[in-house]
């Protein structure tokens, strides 16, 4: 399942990221998929879901917004 976040910019709604791939065990786990990077201006973190060695791992990245 792919992770949507938009932001309402000018009137419009935007893309605020790529979305990215999550899984249920981020959910049952209380994972937020998304937050402010607070050592990067202008930039979030994602905490998305990928499999690795036959099990679903979360990993985190800092993206800046489009």
């Amino acid at each position: 399942m792919s992770y949507f976040v938009f932001t309402y910019r000018a009137g419009k709604w935007e893309q605020l990221v790529k979305p990215f791939p999550t899984h249920c065990n981020q959910w049952e786990s209380n994972v937020k998929p998304i937050e402010k990077d607070s050592s990067k201006k202008g930039n979030v973190l994602i905490r998305y879901s990928e499999l690795a060695d036959s099990e679903i791992v979360v990993k985190t990245k800092s993206l800046p917004v489009r």
